[in-house]
């Protein structure tokens, strides 16, 4: 794993692990560009050696008394807020592109 991880950071990707004590908001990650997302295991986490690997470490800010989500949750959660952000470029690169075409040429009043 931890090999896998560096060859991919090498290829340009980024590297976040779930953490309960993460230093980051989930929502806070630009989950926009090429990431790996690891998730350890119930009750004992990340590794040491794979925290270390990772870019950053995030958690998921939960109101209410729960301290902690199982794996399968935390990676669904993670990967809804990654899904969400890069549906959101998607809709606003298409809003872009349908008001420029929409727009009449630069020159087209000359």
């Amino acid at each position: 794993l931890l090999r896998m991880l560096e060859n991919a950071k090498e290829r340009g990707y980024w590297v976040a692990g779930a953490a309960g004590e993460g230093a980051d908001r989930h929502t806070d990650l630009d989950w926009t560009r090429p990431t790996i997302l690891v998730v350890g295991s119930e009750g004992r986490g990340l590794s040491v050696t794979v925290r270390k690997a990772c870019d950053v470490l995030v958690g998921i800010t939960m109101p209410g008394p729960a301290e902690s989500l199982n794996a399968s949750v935390a990676a669904g959660v993670l990967l809804f807020e990654a899904v969400r952000q890069r549906l959101e470029v998607q809709a606003e690169m298409a809003a872009d592109a349908a008001a420029a075409a929409a727009s009449p040429p630069p020159d087209a009043g000359a």
